[in-house]
């Protein structure tokens, strides 16, 4: 039961309700993948990688949780039945009892007592986990195993007997939301967060949606939400990475994007005259106004046509208004404004752009693809 996880197997037989590896698996990777993942070889998490199982808990869970009330009577239980404290462990579900008891940690430590038996430790892995420690080439292939999970078609996945969830679709949509928020803390190199969750994940297995409320919101949650019409709640990407919506949709979403970006935002169209004017149904002005107040940006790129291409040309004066008309906006509207909330603004003049109305955040791009650049604007629309 108390191995040293390094007698740990690597080519485990992986179970249909296994969601993630365990936390003794997750140790082992760790230390087999070190060099790459931690810039000096004296991390001090290393030291904690020969832990047993009872001190793989208390990783994450603090030692007072343990000592009285609901968690004693765990403690007890596990101490007692020391297959069910191995099953817990390692991710494995065993027999009823550890589905049993991983539901009711999760019950008993998702609400208030978050803050009081569980921030303590997760305190501990911004010190473990800081971005300064981590390799600057660190990517979340060097974890090849919970790469391997998280390639697993959430489509396929159920509830479970006992489940809180009405339907699997329910179910599936909350995982996935949990999985994307991993997956983008890592992205974005907020890795005491991410390795805080993933163990977070190996602990807890599917009972980790019951702590949603409590990951980092992304931008992918509020675009799903956003595009979820529906009473009941819809994986609107499925497994993809694209979605084709209707042309009319392009505008609201371009919008949404705009208001709900953070770190660097890039606008990209030939003139972008209907982004930026005022009046205009298509407007972004108002969004990228919030965007700006409400703090999470910090670089906007605006990519516009180059004028002086078309300096030759008689009848060419539209273009040039447009693009003239745009830059007067951002001068007007936004070099104050960016300059007052510390956001870098930066206009990029291309010959031949060939981009038509993109926006670029850090986890999205709205694309609608124009072929023919005319006075009618005819066009076909895409996300």
């Amino acid at each position: 039961m108390s191995r040293n996880i390094f007698d740990w197997e690597e080519n485990m037989t992986d179970k249909l309700d296994k969601r993630m590896i365990g936390m003794k698996e997750l140790l082992y990777v760790i230390k087999k993948n070190s060099k790459e993942i931690f810039r000096s070889e004296n991390a001090s998490f290393l030291s904690l990688t020969d832990s047993k199982n009872i001190s793989c808990l208390e990783l994450i869970i603090s030692n007072k949780y343990w000592e009285k009330g609901k968690g004693k009577e765990i403690f007890e239980h596990l101490e007692n039945d020391q297959r069910e404290l191995s099953n817990l462990v390692t991710g494995e579900s065993g027999h009823t009892g550890v589905k049993a008891t991983r539901k009711e940690l999760s019950e008993e430590l998702s609400g208030e007592n978050y803050d009081i038996f569980l921030q303590e430790n997760q305190k501990k892995f911004e010190q473990w986990f800081d971005s300064q420690i981590i390799s600057e080439n660190f990517s979340i292939k060097w974890l090849p195993q919970v790469c391997n999970f998280l390639k697993k078609s959430i489509g396929n996945i159920k509830k479970g007997n006992g489940s809180s969830y009405k339907s699997h679709s329910d179910f599936q949509y909350d995982i996935d939301m949990f999985q994307k928020s991993l997956q983008n803390l890592c992205a974005m190199g907020r890795y005491s967060d991410f390795f805080w969750w993933l163990f977070m994940y190996a602990l807890f297995q599917a009972e980790i949606t019951k702590f949603l409320s409590r990951v980092p919101e992304t931008q992918y949650s509020k675009i799903l939400s956003y595009l979820n019409n529906s009473c009941e709640k819809n994986r609107v990407f499925g497994d993809k990475q694209m979605l084709n919506v209707e042309g009319k949709k392009f505008w609201d979403i371009r919008r949404k994007l705009v208001s709900t970006a953070y770190g660097h935002l890039i606008i990209a169209g030939p003139s972008l005259r209907d982004a930026f004017s005022v009046d205009d149904p298509h407007t972004i002005v108002q969004s990228l106004k919030e965007s700006i107040e409400n703090g999470k940006l910090s670089e906007i790129s605006v990519l516009l046509t180059d004028p002086i291409i078309f300096d030759s040309h008689v009848n060419c004066g539209d273009p040039i208004r447009d693009i003239s008309g745009t830059v007067e906006t951002l001068q007007e509207r936004f070099y104050d404004l960016c300059e007052k909330n510390k956001v870098k603004l930066h206009i990029y003049f291309l010959p031949l752009l060939q981009i038509d109305h993109a926006v670029i955040t850090e986890e999205f791009m709205a694309f609608r693809s124009n072929k023919l650049w005319n006075r009618e604007r005819k066009y076909m629309d895409y996300i």
